[in-house]
């Protein structure tokens, strides 16, 4: 069990050297897991988000922290192409779990939606859409979850070209196409390598960077899940 411990912690230390998330002490990894919860699947995975969260929010509230990992298994589990690892990869690399964060191009929330990708949201989920819904975690989770399987889908698939939609739309998902052809050493037309020059920087970030967090957290899941009797960590509440 040591050893499973350590491995649990060494994988978070890797995530947060990657992405300057907030590393918890071995002391604090998993205390809030209660005693006697029953691991089935269902709870387990809210138990393995709340620990995501706490990793990049130490001081989130209880109130919060059930709310937003509830979301997340709930919205995940309605779509395909969205696991409840990867919903928490791009929430975290979006806004380490602040749900009141807003950037310079007036993104909002824990997906980081702008209004009008909010707007086509809710019109597509049949929600009334309301000024600040951004800001309400259980609304934009419901709206990032959507709208991340559906950029996936557009992408036929592809969870690479998926998060570069979801990072800059579809033309930025048909440059980061370009470059994945050239990095594979496909023949690439003049308007192809084009498109691999006009490709940012910050896609290429970005979409890396997703999908490390989102390898990590599977990793992390399946060593919490493979374990038949947390009580062994030795945790308490």
């Amino acid at each position: 069990m040591v050893k499973t411990f350590l491995m649990i912690i060494f994988m978070l230390s890797y995530v947060n050297a990657q992405d300057s998330i907030h590393t918890e002490t071995p002391e604090d990894s998993l205390a809030y897991i209660e005693e006697d919860s029953t691991y089935d699947d269902s709870i387990s995975r809210n138990e393995i988000v709340k620990h995501f969260i706490l990793n990049s929010k130490p001081n989130c509230p209880k109130d919060s922290l059930d709310m937003i990992a509830n979301a997340i298994v709930e919205e995940s589990d309605k779509y395909d192409n969205v696991s409840y690892t990867l919903l928490s990869a791009l929430i975290t690399k979006e806004s380490n779990f602040d749900p009141k964060i807003k950037s310079e191009k007036k993104a909002k929330g824990l997906g980081q939606l702008i209004q009008s990708i909010a707007k086509f949201a809710c019109d597509s989920l049949k929600i009334k859409f309301f000024k600040g819904i951004e800001y309400n975690p259980v609304m934009n989770i419901k709206m990032t979850a959507w709208f991340l399987n559906w950029c996936i889908e557009k992408e036929k698939g592809s969870l690479e070209l998926g998060l570069a939609h979801y990072n800059g739309g579809p033309r930025n998902a048909w440059r980061y196409k370009c470059f994945m052809k050239k990095e594979n050493k496909h023949k690439i037309t003049g308007m192809e390598l084009i498109g691999v020059m006009n490709l940012s920087p910050e896609t290429k970030s970005y979409v890396s960077k997703v999908k490390l967090i989102n390898d990590q957290y599977s990793k992390l899941s399946e060593i919490i899940r493979d374990t038949a009797d947390m009580e062994e960590f030795g945790y308490q509440e």
